[in-house]
């Protein structure tokens, strides 16, 4: 993932979502994908921890409910301690947190019927301003 190319990225994603769509793509294998992210071991590698949740969110595209089962530890991970030491991770976090809104394409006033409204007063908001007021020269960020 670290020297790949844009076109590679938007290429890999297209094929992991369509691999997802046609549920070629076991339980097991995300439920490894989100061991990777949430390791509380300070061992791991950044990169791996970030590039897990790059797939997640690229898996996501085709199915929703990889990241609706997990925002509290999106927001443990991504958008706490680990994710205010490494803006590269709190960055995809925040990409694979879009995947709430669905992907297709919005219609004014309307909803699509695989997103979600989350209350104002939801902890995503709240970690998400946290977020936003940290003071860095972070390129990442």
């Amino acid at each position: 993932m670290f020297n790949a190319t844009l076109a590679e990225l938007t290429s890999l994603e297209q094929l992991l979502s369509t691999i997802m769509n046609e549920e070629d793509i076991s339980d097991e294998v995300i439920a490894k994908l989100w061991s990777v992210y949430s390791v509380s071991k300070k061992e791991i590698l950044k990169a791996q921890r970030r590039d897990a949740i790059i797939v997640l969110s690229m898996l996501a595209k085709a199915k929703i409910e990889i990241v609706q089962e997990k925002i509290d530890l999106l927001l443990k991970i991504g958008l706490g301690s680990f994710g205010k030491t490494n803006f590269s991770l709190a960055k995809y976090t925040c990409i694979t947190l879009q995947c709430l809104g669905g992907s297709k394409t919005k219609v004014k006033g309307l909803l699509n019927n695989d997103s979600i409204r989350l209350p104002m007063s939801h902890q995503i908001f709240h970690r998400l301003k946290q977020m936003i007021e940290i003071q860095t020269i972070s390129q990442e960020w």
